[in-house]
């Protein structure tokens, strides 16, 4: 997401929408702002979302979140190490935000104060009913070429309705009923699709033009078919990796410790779960 106003006054248009991450970092510095070594304006901000960026960054690179036996995290790894690298030499070398330019990123994009986040498709509608004053546009995630990667990004499968087990059969029938109801219509995943920033997972909804209509959906609408899902994965696999971005930019520890770290706690939390990636039912699997 970017701020229009700012990226007129930084003198950018259309033509400079950054395809790959080093026009990125270009465009993120001609939108930072500075009194003296103070920033005033970050040109791109990734506070609280190095854990939900790290590994579109990684997948981007062809690295999968698990190993090939879908249980063993491959967190701790030199696509994690020379990606998380990347992220902080855009705050140290190339200063185009910082780490203690707001706790919150998206707080910091609404007050006008952050020119770019990376955000996913729920930001839209805060936009809409928290910071109605910012005029945004959204651009697709920058990758390392302008070759097609082996996945752009992941994606989350939480808009999902779920049927409760633990009611008896004869009700879990009537949800069953219900939700082909709902599905076998268009209505429903139209309206879920627009209210969430969701790309419809029904297909014939793909080149829809209320969909299409939608900026966000029209950008996601582009590369769907090259978003991965890993599965509904444990919480650690996230907080984890939030906590070893922390140590890294607040306790000065280094890439090496930090990331071995989360790892370790990662399979701590994880130990006995019964969990299995899903990445090797993508489409494009084959092609890591």
């Amino acid at each position: 997401y970017y701020n229009k106003k700012l990226w007129k006054e930084a003198g950018l248009s259309d033509a400079d929408i950054p395809k790959t991450w080093d026009q990125f970092r270009e465009v993120a510095k001609k939108l930072t702002k500075k009194d003296g070594n103070k920033i005033t304006q970050a040109g791109f901000n990734f506070n609280q979302e190095y854990e939900t960026m790290i590994y579109g960054l990684n997948y981007q690179k062809g690295a999968l979140m698990f190993k090939d036996d879908g249980k063993s995290l491959n967190f701790n790894s030199d696509v994690t190490k020379e990606n998380t690298q990347f992220l902080v030499d855009l705050y140290e070398k190339d200063k185009v935000g910082s780490k203690d330019f707001g706790d919150e990123s998206s707080l910091s994009f609404g007050n006008g104060q952050t020119a770019m986040v990376y955000r996913w498709g729920w930001f839209q509608a805060e936009l809409q009913n928290k910071y109605k004053d910012i005029d945004y546009g959204v651009f697709p995630t920058p990758t390392f070429d302008e070759e097609v990667p082996f996945a752009y990004d992941r994606y989350n499968g939480e808009s999902t309705p779920g049927i409760n087990n633990k009611q008896s059969k004869e009700q879990q029938a009537v949800a069953q009923d219900f939700l082909k109801f709902l599905l076998a219509g268009d209505q429903y995943s139209i309206d879920g699709a627009l209210s969430m920033g969701s790309f419809p997972a029904k297909k014939s909804l793909a080149e829809n033009e209320k969909i299409l209509a939608d900026p966000v959906l029209k950008v996601l609408s582009e590369r769907v078919d090259h978003l991965i899902w890993p599965g509904a994965f444990p919480s650690t696999v996230e907080t984890s990796a939030k906590k070893a971005m922390e140590d890294i930019q607040f306790n000065g520890m280094t890439l090496d410790k930090a990331l071995s770290q989360g790892q370790a706690q990662m399979e701590k939390d994880m130990k006995g779960s019964e969990f299995v990636s899903q990445e090797s039912k993508y489409q494009y699997f084959e092609e890591k």
